[in-house]
């Protein structure tokens, strides 16, 4: 049974840093005598570069174009790539898992609606990743904000865990960035590493780190600074270690 974990770690910019450092003490608090290891290598996240290369003629008229210089970032195994086969096959797969749930299609303005007026009817949404992306934004703030919002981008060898939030450049280096969503993206890491390699140790430690989450709001002594407390980082991070 695998008990070592290599662990890539990709802190981003602005609060992305400040949420993956209080995150990374946790799991490490965690695999002490728990029957598994990580092993954090740091990396930073690809970029696609466009700059205006001094001699090389440039497409525009405009002599500003020579001053050029950005960065775009996207994604390339989603959204309007993929085809509505290979979202129904994913539904379908879904349905089947699930065989006392009822199962609906549902335009995308309509789910909004009912997810407004009703989110409780809800268990599994699928959809292609512009819409998702919208749609979990607003999920997230039915449940209380960005900051309480985890996400798995799952594929067939690997997995990336993150909080649904950005970087929030406007509060980057005040302490004030809410870390949950991110330690609850590292609880989801664990159970799908449970899952891959069969050590319940890791699925022990999802629900430890769940439950330590849960006993941390339930108490009404810990607030966000987004929900209108004044509980930041440092205490959200030292807070959800003590219910370990």
């Amino acid at each position: 049974m695998k008990t070592t974990f290599d662990i890539c770690v990709l802190p981003g910019d602005g609060i992305g840093v400040e949420v993956i450092d209080a995150t990374l003490p946790i799991l490490e608090k965690l695999q002490r005598g728990a029957g598994f290891e990580f092993r954090f290598k740091h990396h930073p996240v690809g970029v696609r570069p466009a700059r205006a290369i001094p001699g090389v003629p440039p497409a525009l008229a405009d002599p500003r174009a020579k001053d050029i210089d950005l960065v775009l970032i996207r994604e390339s195994t989603e959204g309007l790539f993929v085809s509505m086969a290979f979202f129904r096959k994913i539904f379908d797969e879904v349905a089947a898992r699930h065989p006392g749930v009822a199962a609906k299609h549902h335009y995308v303005d309509a789910t909004a609606l009912d997810l407004v007026r009703k989110p409780w009817m809800f268990d599994v949404m699928v959809t292609e990743n512009m819409f998702g992306d919208i749609l979990s934004d607003q999920a997230a703030a039915l449940v209380g904000g960005m900051g309480m919002a985890p996400s798995a981008d799952v594929g067939d060898a690997h997995g990336l865990f993150q909080p649904c939030h950005g970087s929030a450049p406007d509060i980057c280096g005040q302490g004030k960035a809410n870390p949950t969503a991110t330690i609850l993206s590292a609880a989801m890491m664990l159970d799908w590493l449970a899952e891959r390699s069969g050590n319940q140790a890791l699925a022990k430690a999802a629900s430890k780190l769940e439950r330590a989450v849960d006993a941390v709001f339930t108490s009404g002594r810990m607030r966000p600074f987004e929900l209108g407390g004044k509980d930041g980082t440092a205490a959200i991070r030292d807070a959800v270690r003590s219910n370990l």
